[in-house]
């Protein structure tokens, strides 16, 4: 599964984002998250967004302090542009648009560890 299968409808749904990382020089985005607990185990995963174009990320807390992930989806923007957006359980928003074919794994890696 790459991290855009993993983002879509809510796929996110529970995650903890710990951190995210950007390389401005290559253009890349690195979201670091623990997975929610099943079978008492929880995962650390990376998705590693590459060509982005910008990216957007709130830190006001409208609903109160959190770091789960609420929601989460994919969108195509127009051309071979997409928006990852992100809500978190305080309401905030991270949103990423990047250049892209939906399909193409490549460009979206998920590391599991």
């Amino acid at each position: 599964m790459n991290g855009l299968e993993l983002a879509k409808n809510s796929g996110l749904h529970d995650f903890e984002v710990l951190a995210f990382t950007i390389d401005y020089a290559k253009a890349t985005i690195v979201l670091n998250m623990i997975s929610p607990m099943i079978n008492n185990t929880s995962r650390q995963v990376s998705i590693c967004i590459t060509n982005f174009i910008s990216i957007s990320v709130s830190h006001q807390e409208p609903w109160g302090s959190g770091r789960y992930i609420y929601s989460s989806d994919i969108q195509y923007v127009r051309d071979d542009s997409y928006r990852l957006e992100i809500q978190l359980n305080s309401g905030d928003l991270l949103v990423v648009d990047y250049r892209g074919d939906e399909d193409k794994e490549d460009k979206r890696t998920v590391l599991l560890s």
